[in-house]
């Protein structure tokens, strides 16, 4: 109903609300008219398996005005009123389609904006989605490779149609403190701000293969009383017209310091305390099967405080939610607190409190889980040479999913970056202790040190080395569920294993080294990196041997860019091996233990008229079944030529390209694909342009080798677009599949009176 008050409002509002003299008035007339006729057919073996053809109209006629309201002084507005109207007629095989359909497109949209006075008034309501065409999804010898962006639609055999009309109001009324200075301020301070802000979408498309009918529907009417509080309600609902499951309703009340936008806003309690306060419920309804209503509470508490060397924040956040026969609640308090003693030292504190509680009301369970966690860091000496850093943290955790205690002491030792030092050293040290009881009753007291070392060196004003040493040793039984902030490291596996365990009995150790050299000069940059891991547990000792090497040259007319990686020992799951490329490569999930990794980008352009790139993707893995090996090599060459007639205009471009792929797999039986592509554009004059394009795909070990031929030409006038495509295709007859004839043509007119 609104959404019509809306629309009449708007078609009547042009017709003497206002004095003539009052409009500033920019009107337009647009005629559209498109056509699309194509043909696609293939035989297979000479049976014909694909017979298209269709023949798509789409014409449109819009009536276009805006301008100014009282010379500016009143606001804006844009009108529009048309008409579209679609055919299509089509055949895919043996379904045919016939469709003719129209539709009505408008827009209104006014904003009221009296100047002097705090009053804004925003009405809207438009249907201006335009038809689409749908091509369908068939198997097409002329479908391209992932890196190649040239690619041929399918026939067309469907429309996206029907009414997506947006309706709405919004209503700004009122002033804050400080932001009117009319004549009227004293007497508008006293009243609050409001803001009503309503939209409603429908859509109705029923002729479409995937028909949609709903209603959304948004509402927001939000109230600035005094300074920051604002009062919120806001209410949302969908409902879907052929599948009722899908409604939805959802409902907010909020009342605190966020404002219309859901911008927080913050009160001076002092000078330098500021406090922020929200306060939230919220109704939500879902009406599929079970049709229960989620109530929620939210409870937000924030505070900044800042003096002249410290500062502190604050986000208390508390949350009720009941949700089909689950309660659950939730209160979290942070607080963050850094400062300077002096010059020379600073530090900071962390503390962390959150508790949640969970009540199945069907099954009579109730669980619970408490945190209590608390950090500190000291920086010493930060004028020296090196700064000390001592740390503690500690964690009690109690409920159901764990119970127990933890707590870590260490400290920092590493060279002021301030000093630019040639050589850049960091050492640390720290020591755990986990105790407690795992919800499976799994006893856990368990005893950690991490050791760590590096140091980075500048050897010349081009080279730079560094080495670091991490040692890790843990001994004891250790459940993870035990502490949620204090986690242990012992727990981690090799690092490209991606494995991670629960629980741990006996003693663990592991040793990581990591040593690089890296030179760089001008354009270049040359890194190698050597990693060596190395587990050792009660049950078992696993070694990694990580060798990566980047190589990058960056010029303004040449880039290259190489990278190798290889991997020894530490079992890790493999999965699919390359990208980009037509042939599916994949490991089976194979358990990897050795792998190899090569990555090559060289890209050349001398001139605007030159552009040239090679790439190179190599990977090779072992595995307990056997080794696979994956290649693709990607070669592009471009060349366009220019005409300079008073300015630079691009006349025609070359392109050669060269695709070629192999896949082994453990199996043993490869497979490969090589495709070649010439291509050419030339642009006689700025409106005509013809283009060709020849592809050859050769596939083994299936043996059968596909050549298509593209041929395009067309004129792009100021109201007039013309194109013309034919593509023809013809595939050899392979080991499992027939020979293969396929053809393609594609007219389209665009014309805008």
């Amino acid at each position: 109903m609104l959404q019509k008050l809306i629309l009449t409002f708007l078609l009547i509002f042009p017709m003497g609300i206002l004095p003539a003299g009052a409009w500033a008035k920019d009107s337009s007339l647009s005629l559209v008219g498109e056509l699309d006729y194509g043909e696609h057919w293939a035989e297979d073996g000479g049976v014909r398996t694909l017979d298209a053809n269709y023949f798509a109209q789409q014409y449109s006629l819009l009536v276009k005005q805006k301008g100014l309201l009282a010379h500016g002084q009143g606001g804006r507005y844009d009108f529009a009123l048309g008409y579209e109207w679609n055919s299509l007629a089509s055949k895919l095989n043996d379904v045919e389609t016939d469709i003719d359909t129209g539709k009505v497109l408008f827009r209104g949209d006014v904003r009221i904006e009296p100047g002097g006075l705090p009053f804004r008034l925003h009405l809207y309501s438009e249907d201006m989605h335009r038809s689409t065409f749908i091509s369908s999804n068939v198997d097409s010898i002329f479908n391209s490779s992932p890196t190649d962006s040239f690619n041929l639609e399918g026939p067309i055999n469907n429309l996206s149609n029907g009414q997506h009309i947006r309706s709405g109001a919004t209503l700004v009324v009122g002033i804050r403190n400080g932001h009117y200075q009319g004549r009227y301020r004293d007497v508008l301070s006293n009243f609050p701000r409001l803001l009503i802000d309503y939209e409603e979408i429908f859509v109705r498309d029923l002729k479409s293969s995937t028909p949609q009918e709903y209603r959304d529907r948004n509402l927001a009417f939000v109230s600035l009383n005094k300074k920051d509080n604002w009062f919120h309600y806001r209410l949302f609902t969908h409902r879907d017209a052929i599948n009722p499951l899908q409604d939805f309703d959802e409902s907010i009340y909020m009342l605190g310091t966020v404002d219309h936008t859901y911008r927080r806003q913050w009160v001076n309690l002092t000078n330098w305390i500021k406090l922020s306060a929200d306060g939230s419920y919220t109704t939500s309804r879902d009406f599929d099967a079970i049709g229960e209503t989620t109530k929620r509470y939210d409870m937000n508490l924030f505070t900044t405080a800042a003096r002249g060397h410290w500062n502190a924040t604050n986000f208390n956040t508390f949350s009720r939610e009941m949700d089909i026969g689950l309660l659950r609640k939730e209160l979290e308090v942070p607080l963050f607190v850094q400062g300077q003693i002096d010059r020379d030292t600073a530090w900071r504190l962390r503390f962390i409190g959150h508790q949640e509680e969970r009540n199945q009301f069907n099954s009579g369970a109730e669980t619970d889980e408490a945190n209590l966690f608390a950090s500190s860091r000291v920086e010493m000496f930060k004028r020296a040479q090196f700064i000390l850093s001592p740390q503690l943290e500690a964690e009690l955790k109690r409920g159901d999913f764990g119970e127990g205690h933890a707590v870590r002491a260490g400290f920092e030792l590493y060279s002021n970056r301030d000093r630019r030092p040639k050589h850049h050293l960091f050492g640390s040290y720290s020591v755990a202790q986990f105790g407690g009881t795992g919800p499976t009753g799994f006893d856990t007291e368990f005893w950690e040190q991490v050791v760590r070392a590096r140091i980075e060196s500048e050897l010349s004003l081009s080279v730079r080395a560094g080495f670091e040493q991490k040692f890790i040793y843990g001994t004891g039984t250790l459940d993870r569920e035990v502490s949620e902030y204090v986690t242990p490291e012992s727990d981690l596996g090799l690092t490209l294993s991606q494995t991670s365990v629960e629980k741990i009995d006996g003693d663990v150790f592991r040793s990581t080294s990591r040593a690089f050299i890296e030179h760089s000069v001008r354009s270049w940059r040359n890194r190698l990196e050597v990693t060596y891991d190395f587990l050792s547990n009660s049950n078992t000792a696993d070694t990694q041997v990580i060798a990566e090497h980047r190589l990058r040259y960056d010029r303004r007319t040449f880039l290259a860019d190489v990278s190798n990686r290889i991997v020894w020992g530490g079992e890790f799951a493999g999965g699919n091996i390359g990208s980009g490329g037509v042939l599916v490569a994949s490991d089976n999930g194979a358990v990897v233990d050795m792998s190899y990794e090569h990555r090559t980008r060289l890209n050349y352009t001398p001139s605007r008229a030159v552009d040239a790139g090679l790439s190179l993707n190599y990977d090779w893995r072992h595995s307990s079944f056997g080794p696979l090996t994956h290649m693709l090599l990607t070669q592009d060459y471009k060349y366009s030529f220019f005409t300079v007639n008073g300015i630079v205009r691009k006349l025609a471009q070359l392109q050669q390209k060269l695709e070629y792929e192999r896949f082994v797999p453990i199996s043993g039986v490869h497979s490969s694909a090589t495709i070649i592509t010439l291509a050419g554009e030339y642009y006689p004059t700025r409106i005509y342009y013809v283009g060709g394009r020849v592809r050859y795909d050769l596939r083994n070990p299936e043996d059968t080798g596909a050549l298509t031929w593209y041929a395009s030409t067309g004129a792009n006038f100021e109201k007039l677009q013309v194109g013309l495509d034919y593509a023809y295709g013809t595939r050899t007859a392979g080991v499992s599949t027939p020979d293969r004839v396929e053809q393609r043509w594609e007219v389209k007119v665009k014309k805008i009176f």
